[in-house]
Order: structure tokens, then C-alpha cells, then sequence
């Protein structure tokens, strides 16, 4: 009988030692299936939806040292998470100048996590934003209005790993790195 390795990332958020972290834990397979190649090469990871910090910690033990984890918050105390690892921006992720600023500041993005404020006009702006800075590897959006602009491929899916993306400028597909 072969046995199914445990997910690093369900193993660290059921047995959390820092702070909380607010995740579906179904998220646990899809993060990692899709993530696990960044593993160790020290990406630059940026979430917006910082909340109490928990999945900034998580990030950065996943991946490894030499992480660069940056967290994108509309509430200021989030400020109090920022550390020698950690970079934390202030603002409205819908505010397209806001995400003008944040292109300056990390011009290198390997993944893009949206679990803000999940609404459509948020997820969009950011999509249309921050998707087309270098190295983006995979933009991931969580939250029950994603769905509405972008579909994670299934396993019956013929398109593989592609995301199919949603939106008043029509459909496009992002090949995910």
C-alpha cells in the first residue's frame, strides 16, 4: 500500500507555533501541487490579505530561507508584522496607483497570492497590475469571488496548467511557470 506524503503546509498550519493564520485548509493541496517547484529557491512571495500574520510565517517557512515574503494590507497595524524577511505595504489593492507603487517596490514577483478583500473590481485591478511584472511564476486567488475571474484547472481538464482568466477585457489564459 503506498502512502501519500504529508502536505508541509497542512502540517505547519494544524500545528501552527506562531501567529493565526485564516486559511480554507482544502487550499493546503492546490498551494502546494503548484508551489512545491519554489521550494528552497528563495522566491519573492507576495499576499495581499495580511490579517494576523500567521500565513507571512508559514510562507516563509515553506519555502525556505533566503524567502523574500512581502504582505500587501488595507489596515496599518499589519505594519507590525514587517521583519528583516518580511516586507509590509499599505494600501487599497483596488487603487491602481497604489499597485503603481508596489510594481516599483518589488519589481520581481515569483508568486502573487490574493486573499484581500475579494471583490471583483479588487481582484481585477490586481490581476491586470501585478501579473505583468517579471517572474511572475503563478498568480493564486482565493476566496469565493475569485472564481469569478479566474478557474484554477481541474484534473479532467485538458488545458493542464493554465489558468482562465475572466474579465470585462475578455478571456485569456495565464501559462503558469
Amino acid at each position: 500500500m503506498q502512502t501519500t506524503p504529508a502536505n508541509p503546509l497542512s502540517e505547519y498550519f494544524f500545528n501552527n507555533p506562531g501567529r493565526m493564520i485564516h486559511k480554507w485548509h482544502h487550499y493546503f493541496e492546490i498551494y502546494h501541487r503548484h508551489f512545491e517547484k519554489f521550494r528552497g529557491q528563495s522566491p519573492v512571495v507576495v499576499e495581499i490579505g495580511v490579517f494576523h500574520g500567521g500565513s507571512l510565517q508559514m510562507w516563509r517557512e515553506y519555502f525556505g530561507p533566503g524567502t523574500r515574503v512581502v504582505g500587501i494590507d488595507i489596515d496599518p497595524r499589519c505594519k507590525g508584522f514587517e521583519d528583516e524577511s518580511t516586507t509590509i505595504l499599505i494600501g487599497d489593492q483596488a487603487d491602481r496607483g497604489f499597485l503603481a507603487e508596489v510594481r516599483k517596490a518589488v519589481p520581481r514577483i515569483d508568486i502573487l497570492i490574493d486573499d484581500g478583500g475579494h471583490t471583483m473590481q479588487q481582484q481585477i485591478a490586481t490581476l491586470e497590475e501585478l501579473s505583468t511584472l517579471g517572474g511572475l511564476g503563478i498568480p493564486f486567488g482565493q476566496g469565493q469571488h475569485f472564481r469569478n475571474i479566474i478557474q484554477p484547472p481541474h484534473e479532467t481538464a485538458p488545458q493542464g496548467d493554465r489558468l482562465r482568466v475572466k474579465g470585462r477585457w475578455g478571456c485569456r489564459h495565464l501559462q503558469l511557470a
